[in-house]
């Protein structure tokens, strides 16, 4: 029989299972509270001490290139939108106050 592999992940045993199977049962977990078992093994193991269960960690970051994450400037469309609705928010605030407020200030000074 083919390398079978238990697993003990949030408390529940699960297995057996294949190596594959169970690295794709693992890849998106955070693994330091994870064991596996497996024949030939006196206990179980932390994935972290068993090289073949873990996944491929690179060295080292590949280099940053600025010029690929520099802030692209809002295009002339967008601003000139952005400056339309800030007008149009400051013409109704002016209407409402000129409209409603100013009226009912003046009402309660004249009391």
């Amino acid at each position: 029989m083919a390398d079978q592999w238990w697993c003990v992940q949030f408390g529940r045993q699960d297995g057996p299972m294949s190596l594959d199977e169970l690295k794709v049962r693992l890849r998106d977990v955070d693994t330091r509270e994870v064991f596996v078992w497996r024949d030939g093994f006196d206990d179980w193991k932390r994935v972290e001490d068993v090289p073949e269960v873990m996944p491929p960690r690179p060295l080292q970051p590949p280099p940053f290139r600025a010029e690929v994450h520099e802030r692209k400037p809002i295009p002339s469309k967008t601003r000139s939108v952005m400056i339309a609705a800030m007008l149009a928010v400051a013409t109704f605030v002016v209407i409402f106050g000129l409209t409603y407020l100013l009226p009912a200030l003046w009402r309660w000074l004249s009391k």
